[in-house]
């Protein structure tokens, strides 16, 4: 998104402070903007998903042999531990950031192919 606008900022800036870079431009991106929504919601998909992605960063940059322990407990942390039934599983969550980052990005293409 911030390469179609060329705003010029870097690849891992938030969807947060990309809409606010957008909206200083006098510019306005709906997919931007619940992007946006959604990260800042800690029950959303989104989250789910960039937590989940984070996690894959920390185990992989774990250097020590204490690190790697604590690396473990983390990853445990994730995959292992008393689950509420009423609560979604990974695959649940995951079905629904596929499903819910395609309609983003439909709508998106829509968009660019009408700019």
């Amino acid at each position: 998104m911030a390469e179609d606008y060329q705003v010029g900022a870097a690849k891992d800036i938030s969807f947060v402070a990309l809409a606010g870079v957008l909206e200083n431009q006098s510019t306005h991106n709906a997919q931007c903007d619940q992007l946006a929504l959604l990260q800042v919601n800690k029950g959303s998909w989104l989250c789910w998903l960039l937590d989940r992605y984070e996690k894959c960063w920390q185990l992989s940059n774990q250097s020590s042999i204490e690190n790697h322990y604590e690396a473990v407990s983390l990853e445990l942390e994730s995959l292992i531990g008393i689950k509420n039934i009423s609560e979604r599983t990974d695959n649940e969550w995951l079905e629904q950031c596929i499903d819910e980052l395609g309609r983003i990005i439909s709508e998106y293409r829509e968009l660019m192919q009408q700019w």
